[in-house]
């Protein structure tokens, strides 16, 4: 991580790469997803297709990084791939999500959510251990527990709607009213903002900052991301976590590198990958 990218990611909360990906890339990705996307759940491998919930927040397609190469791509990505070694204290693991998530107008917004008391329990620069809650990580480095990259393969411009941060929440000593919706810009909290971004940018932010979405307002285009969530490879070690969720056919799928990196593992193990600075696997 750069010190300009240090300095903001631990003062805002979150980093936008912008350009992220190149012309070439974006496009394998968005074809990948437009197949995906497009083929009948009778034709698509078992455990992949369209999630069913409750109440639905987003389109979700399961496993969207494990459906194509050039989606998977993204879980080690030259541009986030550093930022993600760092943020694990180079102890990288893919825990959750890998999912196609797909806004339309139907939808609704997703309220304000996440946020945590304290700005030393979320992320914090690790000085010799000094003023940090984990005992990991190099001297001025910036570790997170828990944290979402979000790759958008659709541009949002201003009054679309689409992701909402409350920048620095990370460090506030006072509890969020979560009460309060919001379904337009124009009924943003002050110190919110809507954050817009084009195909092939990327955003990295953790769950314990405040974030949600403003209901998404075109009806002729789309909001498509690929939802990826991260952690030390030994943070939580949750049963629900990647490596134990997907069935053998669909880790089958993966290449080797993304198949070491959904492994959770003890702390004093040392992955393959994660001695590695740049991983291609397109």
């Amino acid at each position: 991580m750069s010190p300009e990218q240090r300095y903001v990611f631990e003062t805002t909360g979150y980093l936008h790469l912008k350009n992220a990906l190149d012309e070439d890339e974006l496009q394998r990705a968005q074809q990948a997803a437009e197949r995906y996307i497009n083929t009948p759940t009778e034709h698509l491998p078992d455990g992949f297709g369209r999630i069913s919930e409750t109440n639905p927040i987003h389109e979700k397609y399961r496993w969207a990084f494990a459906f194509d190469r050039a989606l998977e791509h993204l879980t080690m990505h030259p541009a986030t791939w550093p930022i993600i070694k760092e943020l694990t204290a180079n102890k990288p693991c893919l825990v959750g999500g890998g999912n196609l998530a797909v806004d339309t107008h139907e939808y609704p917004a997703n309220p304000i959510h996440g946020g945590g008391m304290g700005a030393m329990k979320v992320l914090g620069v690790n000085h010799n251990g000094l003023n940090s809650p984990r005992g990991f990580g190099n001297p001025g480095t910036v570790c997170a527990d828990f944290f979402n990259v979000f790759w958008y393969l659709s541009d949002v411009q201003a009054g679309d709607g689409g992701l909402i941060v409350v920048p620095g929440s990370h460090k506030s000593e006072f509890e969020f009213p979560s009460e309060t919706l919001h379904e337009s810009e124009d009924s943003l909290t002050q110190g919110m903002v809507n954050i817009t971004l084009n195909a092939g940018d990327a955003i990295i932010i953790p769950e314990f900052v405040l974030h949600g979405t403003l209901k998404w307002k075109p009806r002729d285009r789309e909001r498509r991301f690929l939802h990826l969530q991260f952690a030390p490879q030994y943070n939580m070690m949750r049963r629900d976590a990647l490596c134990r969720a997907m069935d053998k056919a669909t880790k089958a799928r993966l290449a080797a590198e993304t198949q070491e990196l959904i492994e959770v593992a003890w702390s004093s193990h040392e992955k393959e990958i994660s001695k590695r600075n740049i991983i291609r696997l397109i």
